[in-house]
């Protein structure tokens, strides 16, 4: 087999074609083909990669195949078949452990149902824990503990124009811990999909997939194992302004939760279980697919999957290690797959600098974010909610993926090639390390949500968007003074222009999920002073989208009350608005149907 083409990644327009010259006289190491250039007869590798898993094979099927023709193959061969991707066309056969791998492979290859066999391959998350010791630098450098001020990601001006709402980012990592109050209201929710009634309500081949699945037990419940998943979590959708814990950079985003990581003696991960995921994302409406984690070996099934993301205009947000390796010349993947709309990241300290033990590489790495003595969440335990301070690529990728969901939400029209250029060419230069990735600087929220308002000819104050600036739950009383600019918005009565958590009026909304489906009352209550012109709606949420067009019931001039049906799990956005720009302190009340 000849060489598999090298990676290329760098997108600054005045040099790629340069670039593309340089890159082409270049070999890389020894591989399979990729599918531009495929070799006839190619049924199984020449030689068992170093990151195999012992016991487990991968067959990509050809089309059509049944189960009951995996099934009397696995038997042939005394396998047993593990997972079975019938959509997809792979399966996951496991067994005989102990044998020779290549010879079995060979003989799997040539069955005529099977277009390629594989072992499976060992993933590895990159992530390096260490104590609580830092505030959040990474979002806003102050300079404290020896940092550089400034050396940040821009979080706040960014959050001035938006958080990422009507954006789905699936997270595919090792789960994610639903119970954490950062994270238990930023989740996606499977519009199709009824909770637990045991059916597969959409068709997707999932049985109550209400936030997503876990592919490495094969159930709906993505809890978090390892902590890992939590973590990442916590710097997407980590809810803000609320007054405790930590905060995500796009946590007016939706976060679909795929499980690919369980606990394992060897930390070794499944790259069947990854490809599952990254197809998950794909057929479910995920707009960006987080994926901090790499590894050295070579896995056809997940280098497919992450093709046809990348044909279908997902962005795939990736890392690149953290064992200080040029992945120029020693290739990690999916990090070095050629792919057009992906993001490939490294990690820089708070002084701007990389780490010294980032991976790096001009053609396979886009660009640095914080990663660092970041904090952010932790799983939950019997005391409640718990943060931590970590280090890693496995940091600096969820800030990425949060920048091109805010990127998004400013333009939904783009296409993925133009948010990738966005945030590429927004960056702010490194201080040290920018010749070490393709676009020499660290992200900058600000410079991607900007570029991208530019690309789509966006005028960023005109925009209608609606983010809640709280959560509120069945009986709850919630009170505010609309005339103070931290805790209100625009007025929204004439136009719904909802720009809830941008803090520029006199209107408030609070979140809200129903537990159950029914019609619920959402109320002003006394103490309201009747000089104030307050009047009280519902809008719908879905997916973090919040117009005109999805209102439920809107209060007319001066109405009080308003009684909507909803959904059993679906959110809602409950309002309080001041008619006519009118501001002052005010008081409601969610009121639920009976548990009758």
């Amino acid at each position: 087999m000849s060489p598999l083409p090298c990676p290329h990644r760098y997108r600054h327009v005045l040099v790629s074609a340069l670039l593309c010259l340089a890159i082409a006289c270049l070999s890389c190491e020894d591989g399979w083909q990729s599918e531009d250039d495929p070799v006839a007869g190619e049924h199984s590798p020449e030689f068992l990669d170093a990151q195999a898993i012992q016991g487990r094979f991968v067959l990509i099927l050809a089309g059509g195949t049944s189960e009951t023709e995996l099934d009397l193959l696995a038997q042939r061969h005394g396998l047993q078949v593990a997972d079975f991707d019938s959509r997809a066309g792979v399966a996951l056969l496991d067994g005989r452990a102990l044998e020779p791998a290549l010879p079995l492979l060979e003989m799997l290859g040539h069955e005529a149902i099977v277009q390629w066999a594989e072992p499976d391959i060992a993933v590895h998350l990159d992530l390096q824990p260490n104590d609580w010791r830092a505030p959040m630098w990474a979002f806003h450098n102050t300079g404290l503990h020896d940092g550089s001020e400034g050396a940040d990601i821009a979080a706040f001006a960014a959050w001035d124009e938006t958080l990422g709402g009507g954006v789905v980012i699936a997270l595919v990592d090792s789960g994610v811990d639903s119970a954490h109050t950062d994270l238990r209201d930023r989740l996606w929710h499977n519009p199709a999909e009824v909770p637990g009634n045991n059916r597969d309500d959409d068709d997707n081949g999932f049985i109550d997939d209400v936030h997503g699945w876990d592919f490495a037990n094969r159930d709906a419940v993505p809890d978090d194992e390892l902590g890992h998943g939590t973590s990442v979590a916590g710097l997407i959708v980590g809810r803000g302004n609320d007054g405790s814990g930590i905060l995500g950079a796009a946590w007016g985003a939706r976060l679909m939760v795929l499980k690919a990581m369980k606990p394992d003696q060897e930390g070794r991960h499944s790259a069947f279980a990854i490809s599952r995921a990254l197809r998950y994302a794909l057929d479910n409406g995920a707009q960006v697919v987080a994926a901090a984690l790499s590894t050295e070996g070579r896995s056809r099934v997940m280098e497919e999957a992450a093709r046809e993301l990348d044909r279908a205009g997902v962005i795939l947000v990736t890392s690149s290690g953290n064992d200080e390796r040029n992945l120029d010349e020693k290739p990690l993947f999916p990090a070095c797959l050629p792919l057009e709309n992906s993001l490939v990241v490294a990690s820089s300290d708070r002084r701007d600098r990389l780490a010294q033990w980032s991976g790096y590489g001009r053609r396979c790495v886009d660009l640095a974010a914080p990663g660092v003595d970041i904090i952010t969440a932790v799983t939950t335990n019997e005391n409640g909610n718990r943060y931590g301070s970590f280090s890693g690529t496995s940091m600096s990728v969820p800030l990425v993926a949060a920048g091109a969901a805010l990127a998004w939400s400013v333009a939904p029209e783009l296409g993925a090639e133009d948010i990738v250029s966005a945030i590429v060419e927004g960056v702010s230069p490194l201080e040290e390390g920018a010749d070490r990735v393709a676009s020499g600087g660290r992200l900058d929220l600000q410079g991607a949500v900007n570029g991208a308002a530019a690309a789509g000819e966006v005028d960023l104050d005109e925009r209608s968007e609606c983010l809640p600036a709280g959560v509120i739950r069945c009986g709850d009383t919630v009170g505010l003074d609309s005339s103070d600019s931290n805790a209100a918005t625009s007025d929204a009565m004439s136009d719904y222009p909802c720009k809830v958590g941008n803090y520029r009026g006199a209107e408030a909304s609070w979140e809200f999920v129903a537990p159950k489906s029914g019609e619920y009352r959402w109320r002003l209550i006394d103490p309201v002073p009747t000089e104030l012109d307050n009047d009280v709606f519902v809008l719908s949420a879905e997916d973090g989208t919040c117009r005109a067009s999805a209102c439920l019931d809107k209060g007319g001039y001066g109405a009080n009350s308003v009684k909507f049906a909803a959904t059993g799990g679906s959110s809602y956005y409950l309002v309080v608005d001041g008619y006519n720009g009118a501001t002052g302190p005010f008081q409601a009340r969610l009121e639920c149907p009976s548990d009758d």
